[in-house]
C-alpha cells in the first residue's frame, strides 16, 4: 500500500472493462451501448477472464488477472455475478526509492459478488466487495436500481455504496487507521434516435478517516525529498475528510451499419480544491462479421490540492503535509486499440468471445520534485464463453 496512485488502480479498471465487454457485472455502472438500450438481455451462464499488464518508465509493473462467472440461478429473473481479480505490483518508483527501499512487491486480492433481480422494466441488485493486501483491508456493499421508461427509450439508474477500510503499515502491528466512504450515483441513459444515445450521470462520495500514506515522509526546510529517520522529515498528514463530486456526459452515434463514434466528458471537484477534466473519444468499426475494432483516446488534467507544496520551508501555517504526486498538478494522455472477436458455436448454442488491448500512456507532473514524466505501456486480453 506504499502508494495507491492512478497507475496502479488503472489495472483494475482496464481488466474489469475488458471482462465486462462480454457481460456486465451486477455491481458495475451501466453505460451506453450501441444497441440502443442501456443494458443487455441476461444469458443463462457465462465464464470470462482477463489479463492486464502494465509497465512504465518509473520502474513499476502491474499484472492483473481476472475471472468472472455469471449465472441466471435457474431463472431468467435472478442473476448472480462472481468476480475474482488480483493486482500483482512490483515497483522501484521514485516513491519507493525515497523511502530507502530498493524494490517493493505486493499483491492485492479482490472478490466481488453481485445479485440482481429483473421484473418487467425494472432491475435491482446488491453487491459485496472484499479486498485484501498485506497492509490494507476493505469491505464494501452496494445497492443498485434501474428502470426503463417511455417504451424503453429512457433508462433511470441509481446506486448507493458503503465501504469500511482498515489501513495498516507493513512491519508495524500497532499501526491501524480507519477510512469510511459513503457514495451515491445516479444516471439517465436516453435513446436519441435509432442510431444515437447519450448518458448523463452524477456521483457524490464522502470519505472520513485516514487518507495519507503510512510510508511517505515530507522534508521540511530541505530539497523536497527525504528518507525516514533523516533530520527535518515528518510523516505525511492529509485532511481526514474528503468530499468528491463528478458529473459525466457520454454519447454514442452510429455511422451506417459498420462504424460508430463515441465521446464523453467528466468534470470532477473535491473539498481538497482539486478540479479535473477528462475527455474521452473512440471510434468503433465492425471489420468483419466476427471482429470489432475500437481506437480510443483519454485525456486528463488536474490542478494541485490546496495544501500541496513542491517543498515545505516550515511547518508553520501548514497543518497538512504531503509528498503525494496524485495531489500535484498533473496531466495524462492515453491512446489505445481494442479488438474483439465474437463467434457463435451452433452445435452447442454457446458464444465465444476473445479480446485484446494495447495502449500507451504519458503522465506529466508540473511541480513534483524527482519526477516530471512517466510513460507507460499496457497490454491486455480477455476470453469468455456464454453457454
Amino acid at each position: 500500500m506504499l502508494q495507491r496512485f492512478p497507475l496502479r488502480r488503472l489495472g483494475r479498471a482496464v481488466a474489469v472493462a475488458m471482462a465486462a465487454s462480454t457481460h456486465c457485472a451486477a455491481t458495475s455502472t451501466p453505460a451506453p451501448t450501441s444497441s440502443g438500450a442501456a443494458g443487455t438481455e441476461p444469458s443463462p451462464a457465462s465464464l470470462s477472464g482477463a489479463l492486464y499488464v502494465r509497465t512504465d518508465t518509473d520502474q513499476t509493473t502491474v499484472v492483473s488477472p481476472l475471472v468472472h462467472f455469471r449465472s441466471d440461478m435457474g431463472t431468467a429473473h435472478v442473476n448472480i455475478d462472481i468476480v475474482y481479480m488480483a493486482d500483482i505490483w512490483t515497483s522501484a518508483s521514485v516513491d519507493v526509492r525515497t523511502a530507502a527501499t530498493k524494490v517493493v512487491r505486493e499483491q492485492r486480492d479482490e472478490v466481488d459478488v453481485g445479485l440482481d433481480l429483473e421484473s418487467g422494466l425494472a432491475r435491482a441488485g446488491l453487491g459485496y466487495r472484499y479486498s485484501h493486501e498485506v497492509d490494507y483491508l476493505s469491505n464494501s456493499i452496494s445497492l443498485f436500481a434501474q428502470y426503463e421508461a417511455f417504451q424503453r427509450s429512457t433508462t433511470f439508474a441509481a446506486r448507493a455504496s458503503f465501504a469500511a477500510d482498515q489501513v495498516g503499515r507493513s512491519g508495524d502491528e500497532f499501526f491501524s487507521r480507519e477510512l469510511t466512504t459513503v457514495g451515491a450515483w445516479i444516471g439517465i441513459t436516453q435513446v436519441l434516435s435509432r442510431t444515437s444515445l447519450a448518458q448523463i450521470s452524477y456521483e457524490h462520495r464522502y470519505s472520513h478517516g485516514y487518507m495519507a500514506s503510512p510510508y511517505r515522509y515530507v522534508a521540511i526546510n530541505g530539497q523536497g525529498v527525504c528518507r525516514p529517520g533523516a533530520e527535518f522529515c515528518l510523516p505525511e498528514v492529509h485532511p481526514n475528510v474528503k468530499v468528491r463530486q463528478a458529473a459525466v456526459l457520454r454519447f454514442r452515434q452510429a455511422l451506417g451499419g459498420q462504424m460508430s463514434l463515441g465521446g464523453g466528458y467528466r468534470l470532477y471537484l473535491d473539498s481538497w480544491q482539486i478540479r479535473s477534466h477528462t475527455a474521452l473519444a473512440d471510434v468503433g468499426l465492425a471489420a468483419t462479421d466476427n471482429w470489432t475494432l475500437s481506437l480510443y483516446y483519454r485525456g486528463y488534467r488536474q490542478n494541485e490540492a490546496f495544501f500541496y507544496r513542491r517543498q515545505y520551508d516550515s511547518i508553520v501555517g501548514h497543518p497538512y503535509l504531503t509528498r503525494d504526486r496524485e495531489l500535484s498538478e498533473l496531466s495524462s494522455h492515453q491512446g489505445g486499440l481494442r479488438a474483439e472477436y465474437v463467434r457463435e458455436i451452433p452445435a452447442t448454442g454457446s458464444t465465444f468471445t476473445f479480446g485484446v488491448l494495447a495502449a500507451l500512456t504519458r503522465y506529466a507532473y508540473g511541480d513534483f520534485i524527482g519526477l516530471d514524466r512517466v510513460r507507460g505501456t499496457e497490454i491486455g486480453s480477455t476470453v469468455g464463453l456464454t453457454y
